[in-house]
């Protein structure tokens, strides 16, 4: 069960098949471990369960965080950006104002970072615009959303 365990921690976990292929190993290696009645023998085992389980731990984390900044980038990018009032005068203004829309989605841990990419102050009779993208990020997993226009009345 532990040689089992071993060859199923080397697949690659980035899928989840194997991801979870991997987790009902280190459950598996574990209980046949506990059966053994040697100390010497159990201890050894137990550090090569430990090895194999610390990387599935670490391939479950990353896999989850995945997923998280996926769900996010989604989330980000259906949002409804309400046409700016035209008080939104400056990339501040702007920025703060998609800030606070942004606040307020569930984002379920993941961090963001708003990104300037472009932006056209509203004048008289003619709307203004803010384009900006989102870098979303969770432990090692980061992706970055499309480009997203805000309008802002005119003034």
């Amino acid at each position: 069960a532990v040689k089992a365990l071993e060859v199923a921690a080397e697949k690659d976990l980035t899928a989840k098949e194997n991801l979870e292929a991997a987790e009902k190993a280190v459950t598996d290696a574990k209980v046949a471990v506990d059966k053994v009645s040697d100390t010497t023998v159990k201890a050894g085992l137990n550090a090569r369960i430990d090895v194999a389980e610390n990387k599935v731990k670490e391939a479950r984390t990353k896999f989850d965080d995945e997923l998280a900044v996926a769900a996010a980038r989604t989330t980000v990018e259906k949002a409804t950006y309400a046409k700016a009032p035209n008080t939104v005068i400056n990339e501040d203004l702007a920025k703060t104002y998609v800030d606070d829309i942004i606040k307020g989605l569930d984002l379920k841990g993941v961090t963001y970072e708003i990104n300037k990419v472009g932006f056209t102050a509203p004048t008289v009779g003619v709307d203004g615009s803010y384009i900006f993208n989102v870098k979303l990020s969770k432990g090692v997993a980061t992706v970055t959303t499309n480009n997203i226009t805000l309008e802002i009345t005119a003034q």
